[in-house]
């Protein structure tokens, strides 16, 4: 189903160079990871900002599965093997930077160099930019009064692209009507 059609994900703004959504439901985070996954590809980079527990790891499955990771495998997080390696439509490193506490351990990771080959998807990278380049697209989930906010930004020109069709297929933002919330019923919809 388009985005703009989608009334799980409700625009709560347009900012300057990022893209503001509440997600009341596990569906609209699922429904933003599947959407997000169409417009990615080999060489880009998206970190995964937020408080403990806001939902960066089942953000990362969602989008696992919409970039054509299956099922049958199973998606965790990194935490403790920092680097989780998936095939999907393009290759996927998943990655946790949580536990780190230096530059200098980051780099020992070599992800600059294997973004040429694959996505990168990185939990707690933001304070590793410097190391990890500063193009790409940043995340960040925060709690909410009813569920979360997801805030999509891209952080070089390069990523202005992806932003701005996410931005279309999300459809209206703040000050139009916006739909009432429809789940359909009967499906289940596993991630």
């Amino acid at each position: 189903m388009p985005a703009s059609r989608n009334p799980l994900l409700r625009p709560s703004g347009a900012l300057h160079g990022a893209l503001e959504l509440e997600l009341s439901t596990r569906r609209a985070t699922t429904r933003l990871a599947r959407l997000l996954a169409a417009h990615l590809q080999v060489g880009d980079m998206l970190l995964l900002s937020g408080p403990l527990g806001v939902g960066k790891t089942f953000f990362a499955r969602a989008l696992l599965r919409g970039l054509g990771v299956g099922f049958d495998t199973r998606v965790t997080s990194p935490s403790f093997a920092l680097v989780h390696d998936y095939e999907g439509h393009v290759p996927i490193l998943h990655v946790d930077l949580y536990r780190l506490s230096s530059p200098h351990e980051v780099e020992q990771l070599g992800l600059r160099q294997r973004r040429d080959d694959a996505l990168l998807i990185v939990e707690w990278g933001s304070r590793y930019r410097s190391v990890l380049g500063d193009d790409g697209f940043e995340l960040t989930l925060d709690w909410a009064e009813r569920g979360r906010v997801a805030r999509l930004a891209a952080m070089a020109t390069s990523g202005q692209a992806v932003l701005d069709a996410v931005t279309r297929a999300v459809g209206p933002t703040r000050g139009r009507p916006e739909p009432k919330p429809v789940i359909q019923g009967g499906r289940n919809e596993r991630n």
